[in-house]
């Protein structure tokens, strides 16, 4: 910010201007002493004949007397006036800078503070979703098989939650798109487990399986899980199979 004070060169500046009135002082000093000791002088030594003088030749007289002096103060007024004039450009040139720096510290400020806030945003962001994430299910799935009768097989889906506990759960299994083995709870506890067997037998599944679940956690929102179900070659008579999870995302009410 300004501060009222000036440059060095803008105070020398000033300290000339104040000399200007000094001067001129002397100098109006001097030549009235001049005048004053120098008159009586040169009348004295008959260089100056004084007679009597009409009204107009006596302001002559004056005029002629003190009009260089007047000339003087008027040239001095000049560069006086001059002086000052640059000590205020110089000053405002001095506010201008300090403005401009004074701009570029508050355009700092505001950059530092929204990092800070864009900083605090972040933080708050990921401490939401840390206590979003601990809210989640950890769900362990198998799917398989657990009985047969010749190349015929009853499938099975189990569902073991080592997580938080959730509410509206379904799981839903398909071949080809079509549904193949449903589970739903209400309510899967921490630990809970739940399984769903097929009342007919089926041939081996060796492909398009998959799985989708849905479930609400505790704070209400709807939560989609995705899965691929793929059978492993083995060279045992019973069908292997392994679930890994492809997404796991909110559902956002339309």
């Amino acid at each position: 910010m300004f501060d009222g004070k000036l440059h060095p060169d803008n105070e020398k500046r000033k300290s000339q201007s104040l000399q200007l009135p000094s001067l001129g002082l002397a100098i109006t000093k001097i030549y009235l002493v001049v005048l004053v000791v120098g008159l009586p002088f040169a009348v004295f030594l008959g260089a100056i004949e004084l007679k009597p003088l009409e009204v107009n030749e006596l302001g002559d007289f004056l005029a002629g007397m003190f009009g260089p002096l007047a000339i003087f103060w008027l040239v001095l007024g000049f560069f006086q006036q001059s002086r000052e004039l640059q000590n205020s450009v110089d000053a405002l040139n001095l506010q201008a800078k300090e403005l401009a720096h004074s701009v570029e510290q508050q355009k700092e400020m505001v950059r530092v503070t929204r990092e800070t806030l864009e900083h605090e945003k972040e933080v708050l962001n990921l401490q939401a979703q840390s206590k979003k994430d601990s809210l989640q299910p950890k769900l362990e799935i198998k799917f398989g098989t657990n009985s047969r009768s010749g190349n015929q097989y009853n499938y099975f889906v189990r569902v073991t939650n080592i997580g938080h506990a959730i509410t509206n759960f379904s799981i839903d299994v398909f071949v080809n798109d079509n549904k193949f083995l449903s589970l739903s709870k209400d309510l899967l506890l921490f630990e809970g487990t739940e399984e769903r067997r097929t009342g007919d037998k089926f041939e081996p599944i060796t492909e398009g399986l998959s799985a989708v679940v849905f479930f609400d956690d505790s704070e209400g929102d709807k939560f989609k899980i995705q899965y691929t179900v793929s059978h492993l070659e083995s060279d045992s008579d019973w069908p292997r199979y392994t679930v890994q999870r492809t997404s796991h995302e909110k559902i956002v009410p339309t």
